[in-house]
């Protein structure tokens, strides 16, 4: 498991950058290490938390959610 703080939104930075790096993503079907792939299981990318300044109010927004059921039965 790894904490990463995206600077963008940019489509697949994070996959991009963490598959150059190797150390591809957990199930990314696009990005991944040869031989290295799980299938039919979807992809183990997941906000925790999100916060940002509401674009209209300035207001900080919060929010942050549990881990899925898939991580907590790979990584207990």
């Amino acid at each position: 498991m790894v904490e990463l703080q995206p600077k963008t939104g940019r489509k697949h930075q994070l996959r991009k950058h963490l598959s150059v790096l190797g150390n591809p993503i957990l199930g990314d079907k696009e990005y991944f290490l040869e031989h290295k792939i799980l299938n039919g299981k979807g992809l183990y990318l997941h906000a925790a938390t999100l916060d940002f300044k509401h674009p209209f109010t300035g207001k900080k927004i919060v929010i942050t959610k549990e881990l899925p059921k898939k991580f907590t039965k790979i990584f207990p």
